[in-house]
């Protein structure tokens, strides 16, 4: 699969794309639910020397630049889903807009049929 192809195929299946996400775009949104969710329980079993906020710190960076957006509410941060959503959303504008930066190119439209002419539609 080419880049395209590759970033296609992971938006949601809920939009009536494949859903195939890939592990960089998983792992900070499950660590930092993780973390959240346990958070009181490790305060009580780590010692006080074991800093846990630079790991957070760092998955919550690159969290931050995968999302283009705010942490979730402090009742939603246990919440996995909470924190994936803003990183499929703006994950799901980059694709749409490389796609329409694509089919405006000129000529575009001579080279390529459309998925209506092939017989390929998406339906809801």
């Amino acid at each position: 699969m080419n880049d395209d192809q590759r970033l296609q195929a992971s938006l949601p299946v809920g939009e009536g794309w494949l859903g195939i996400r890939s592990s960089q775009m998983l792992v900070p949104s499950a660590f930092l639910a993780s973390a959240a969710s346990t958070s009181a329980l490790q305060q009580s079993i780590l010692p006080d020397s074991v800093n846990l906020l630079e790991d957070q710190s760092v998955a919550s960076t690159e969290w931050s630049s995968l999302s283009g957006s705010t942490r979730p509410a402090n009742e939603e941060q246990h919440i996995q889903k909470a924190w994936d959503k803003p990183v499929t959303k703006n994950h799901q504008a980059l694709v749409f807009e490389e796609q329409l930066v694509t089919l405006t190119k000129p000529g575009y439209w001579l080279l390529h049929p459309s998925t209506m002419d092939i017989g390929c539609t998406r339906h809801r």
